[in-house]
């Protein structure tokens, strides 16, 4: 009937003035013009949440999101900012290469200001792996970023992201030893920094402190006189102490040797340069000071 026909005459206008739509935000991304860009979608709001395909030099073409496509062109702050004002559910959303917009920011190095605003708005972005090849975040940042900041902050919302391997069983540390850029090597040490605290904290939790005799409450004085002197300083002398100062707790531990052996004071660097940066007890070279917490006991 008459009717059906311009039905489906309506929709095919609609659809191709969405298409147009679409396509002229599209290349006002393509081509970095950020002032367009926002007053395009500041018109047309609905153009957010709109799918478009963005095509690479190498002949791929994907199916994602505006704010992927910026992603991909180190945008401004604010124009990330308005398209999740928009559009909130946006930096949860995937590609159809189960990539987030933050696994675009990594990789093609995105500023720290746009990093910590996609990880603020959606923290387990962090922890999101790419179905294609199990890329988390920092694996993109380690092997294509720029910024040491970006690898800091990323390790600091997932430290285990460091012991993390993709689908080809490479860590973080492996992508950052081929990153050509000059701040590799900060890269590198950041992720030995976070795998040692990783493992200061994966040791503290296996050390299980020896229970101390409880010394029974309801005496009388004449029990309490009788009981030898040795059994009410027993709780004090069980407790390893500094081997340095013999005196107070000990409360630092070296690594990578693991002994637990200082107090605060004498682990500080004006202690560890006397020391000659070693280990007191095994004299292995001391990479990192770490603290910890809890009550290490003589055996």
């Amino acid at each position: 009937s008459l009717g059906e026909i311009m039905l489906i005459y309506r929709k095919a206008s609609t659809c191709i003035r969405t298409m147009a739509s679409s396509n002229e935000l599209q290349q006002y991304i393509k081509k970095k013009k950020w002032n367009k860009v926002m007053t395009r979608i500041n018109v047309h709001p609905e153009e957010v949440g709109i799918k478009i395909k963005q095509r690479f030099q190498c002949g791929t073409e994907i199916t994602c999101l505006p704010i992927h496509a910026v992603c991909m062109r180190r945008p401004p702050v604010r124009v990330v900012m308005l398209m999740v004002a928009l559009s909130p559910e946006s930096t949860k959303m995937k590609d159809s290469r189960g990539r987030l917009p933050i696994h675009h920011a990594c990789r093609y190095g995105a500023s720290l200001e746009v990093v910590n605003f996609l990880l603020e708005k959606y923290p387990d972005s962090a922890r999101a792996t790419s179905e294609l090849d199990g890329w988390l975040p920092i694996h993109s940042a380690c092997l294509f970023g720029r910024s040491p900041e970006v690898v800091s902050i990323l390790l600091q919302i997932y430290p285990e992201s460091v012991e993390r391997a993709d689908f080809a069983g490479l860590r973080p540390s492996e992508y950052a030893a081929d990153n050509p850029s000059p701040v590799k090597e900060q890269f590198i040490i950041l992720l030995e920094r976070a795998a040692l605290r990783l493992d200061s904290r994966k040791l503290h939790m296996k050390q299980v402190a020896k229970p101390i005799d409880a010394v029974p409450t309801e005496l009388n004085s004449e029990e309490n006189k009788l009981l030898p002197q040795q059994d009410k300083t027993k709780e004090r002398s069980s407790t390893k102490l500094c081997v340095v100062c013999m005196d107070k707790e000990v409360c630092r531990i070296l690594l990578p040797c693991g002994h637990p052996c200082l107090c605060d004071e004498c682990s500080e660097v004006g202690g560890m340069i006397r020391m000659g940066w070693r280990c007191p007890e095994c004299r292995c070279k001391t990479r990192e000071v770490a603290a910890f917490y809890g009550r290490v006991v003589n055996d």
